[in-house]
């Protein structure tokens, strides 16, 4: 059976985001990708999975993807994105939906949901953290050292410091020297290599970062997540390299209303190394009261 696709360019201030629907609903999902200088495409495989049902709606924040380049960093902050879905349900003619935020997309679902929890119905954090204290248990787990070489970390240094940016550059190196972090199952590398090579890369956000105007308000999430009393789904891979899984089981630990999926040897692109049965726990999720 044909699902509906829709593109559709919404204006915003200064500019345009693109987005992209599958399905016709009656429910809606919105599902924000991370990186932040990467797009949507390396999750709509999975999320187009759940459109039999709903209608999955993609974006590409401002600055990446087919969405406008601003260029001064100045427009990049989380509550400028926070307002350009603002912008994005008006134009969708949306009153509520379920919203799912990927790694630093999981950031931004949360800087929504303080402003406007009036919209959601329900909350979907994926391969993400609402905590700061990880680093050290990182670096004590004997794979992730193994695989986080001295060519990595240079690499990583390079490109938010001195790299040249220009176009999909340094974003389109850094992400694909450094995928043996973000897949676990090595013997999947190549198919998901094949994935990240069709992102249209940007280097604006790392531009922010390095002027140092890369600045956000700080959320109390396990208090905000309380005290809306909104159902959480949080899923997450078991050898996540990026956000240690026990960060994972932390926030379901202090959240009353949450559901806690952890997808066995999969890493921080479990939707990737696990496709059917992300998407099936995501789904089953939405579907439950």
């Amino acid at each position: 059976m044909m699902v509906q696709m829709l593109e559709k360019y919404v204006d915003v201030s200064g500019g345009k985001i693109y987005t992209l629907s599958f399905g016709l609903g009656p429910e809606d999902l919105l599902v924000i990708h991370g990186g932040p200088d990467w797009d949507h495409t390396y999750l709509r495989s999975a999320g187009e999975l759940l459109s039999a049902e709903r209608r999955v709606i993609f974006l590409d924040i401002r600055g990446c993807g087919k969405s406008t380049r601003f260029g001064s960093p100045e427009h990049y902050k989380i509550d400028f994105v926070v307002q350009d879905i603002i912008s994005i349900l008006n134009a969708y003619a949306i009153k509520h939906f379920s919203i799912l935020g990927f790694s630093f997309g999981g950031k931004i679902a949360l800087h929504f949901l303080e402003r406007y929890p009036e919209y959601v119905e329900k909350v979907i954090l994926a391969s993400t953290t609402v905590y700061s204290e990880y680093q050290r248990e990182l670096e004590s787990w004997a794979e992730y050292a193994q695989r986080n070489t001295s060519e990595i970390k240079s690499i990583v240094s390079h490109a938010f410091q001195l790299a040249k940016i220009h176009g999909k550059e340094p974003s389109r190196t850094l992400a694909l020297k450094t995928l043996t972090l973000d897949v676990y199952d090595i013997h999947k590398l190549p198919k998901i290599k094949k994935v990240i090579e069709q992102i249209t890369f940007s280097g604006e956000w790392i531009n922010t970062y390095r002027s140092r105007k890369l600045t956000q308000r700080e959320i109390d999430a396990v208090a905000l997540l309380n005290s809306i009393n909104k159902l959480l789904l949080i899923i997450h891979g078991e050898k996540d390299m990026h956000f240690p899984m026990s960060v994972a089981k932390k926030l379901h630990d202090n959240v009353e209303n949450s559901q806690l999926v952890i997808l066995k040897n999969t890493g921080h692109l479990a939707h990737l190394e696990s496709q059917n049965e992300w998407a099936y726990e995501v789904g089953s999720f939405l579907k439950s009261k």
